[in-house]
């Protein structure tokens, strides 16, 4: 994913394997480095990764997130920012797709479960509105028979995997793509239909933000008229003219400052959702 990326939307970047074979040395052309960079901000993930400095960093590739980055070579997984970005852009582009993983769990590490094998999704649901909220939601089936874990075990299988699961190799061998495929598309209904009564409830939680922040913007103003009122009024009453002009241009840049905020605030009338696809793939559990 990463490689055909580079290929084919950064010009002058370096993808060059080392003696390792999921070793590369990778190097971003600046307008790209300064895109990850400023997408790290954005996201709050600044320093989880080197290559927005554009310059060139060992990186290895893996399917878990055991191993940590050093100062000689940094691991790119399927969380990192790189690998986030690159689906960013791609969805931006309309090239989006589900990077695919494979991994294998020993049996111990999850004894709640039987084992087999077992088919994940993970998705990054994202509503912004008065507050914006961002979780990873994911949904797991056994491969023979599509039968969906409860949430919290999903949860728990794809955590158990992401410590402790390892590349497994032959699961192009041992699961038919068609088998695969079939049960992916059961996770994705019922993804899709946990969406949709996600999207819901976000927007009726911003309703009563929204409600709750301009009383408290509208009784805010009261009280703070109120007061300026009766300076005014003071003021006029002993015929201080030039401080009745002042007080007043205090009440017109209040009534401006509460105005904007309540434009502010009623913009975000309507939860902006977002449904993106982090991973997919297949967990052996043995």
């Amino acid at each position: 994913m990463s490689a055909t990326f580079l290929n084919h939307h950064a010009v002058g970047h370096r993808f060059q394997q080392t003696e390792t074979a999921d070793e590369f040395v990778i190097q971003l052309p600046a307008t790209v480095a300064a895109d990850l960079d400023s997408f790290c901000q954005r996201k709050g993930i600044v320093g989880q990764s080197t290559l927005g400095n554009g310059l060139s960093r060992h990186c290895r590739f893996l399917n878990n997130l055991t191993n940590a980055s050093n100062r000689s070579r940094e691991c790119i997984h399927q969380f990192h920012p790189l690998i986030r970005f690159i689906s960013h852009k791609l969805r931006e582009i309309d090239e989006a797709f589900y990077p695919l993983v494979a991994v294998s769990v020993p049996a111990s590490e999850m004894s709640s479960l039987p084992s087999g094998n077992y088919m994940f999704a993970l998705r990054r649901w994202t509503f912004s509105g008065v507050r914006e909220e961002e979780w990873l939601q994911s949904a797991v089936a056994r491969v023979s028979d599509k039968i969906l874990l409860p949430d919290e075990v999903a949860e728990s299988l794809i955590n158990v995997a992401r410590v402790h699961g390892g590349d497994w190799i032959e699961a192009s061998q041992l699961v038919a793509a068609e088998v695969a495929s079939s049960c992916l598309d059961e996770l994705e209904r019922h993804l899709d239909e946990a969406y949709q009564r996600a999207k819901k409830r976000k927007q009726d939680e911003n309703s009563d933000r929204l409600m709750f922040q301009l009383h408290g913007i509208d009784q805010h103003l009261q009280r703070r008229l109120d007061t300026l009122g009766k300076v005014l009024e003071e003021h006029a009453r002993v015929g201080r003219h030039g401080l009745v002009k002042a007080t007043q241009g205090r009440i017109d840049k209040l009534r401006a400052l509460m105005g904007r905020k309540r434009e502010q605030i009623q913009r975000r009338e309507l939860i902006q959702p977002d449904d993106s696809p982090v991973c997919v793939g297949l967990i052996r559990l043995a």
